[in-house]
């Protein structure tokens, strides 16, 4: 098993091994070297993303921007929040 980071930076390392081996690399399907840059620069995105996501969440959170009678509401009708009885399990088994 080959690391993938050894791999990307040793292309013609392992091209020559496989050519060695008697086999060819098969392009069809895409360069892999093109697409660990691309996934790279996802991940980069991805995380440029979740940084602003924190940040954005703090700031809101510094602001105090929802009005205390909103944080504390429910938006769930009042009925939905009347408890319930639950029968006991041996009442529900004789069903």
């Amino acid at each position: 098993m080959l690391d993938l980071r050894w791999v990307v930076e040793n292309r013609a390392a392992v091209e020559q091994m496989l050519a060695d081996r008697g086999g060819t690399l098969d392009l069809s399907r895409g360069d892999p070297w093109a697409l660990d840059t691309e996934r790279r620069a996802l991940l980069q995105k991805v995380e440029q993303l979740r940084h602003r996501q924190k940040v954005c969440g703090e700031e809101i959170a510094r602001r105090a921007i929802v009005p205390k009678a909103l944080a504390t509401a429910s938006p769930w009708p009042a009925r939905s929040r009347k408890r319930r009885r639950v029968r006991p399990f041996s009442a529900r088994s004789a069903m």
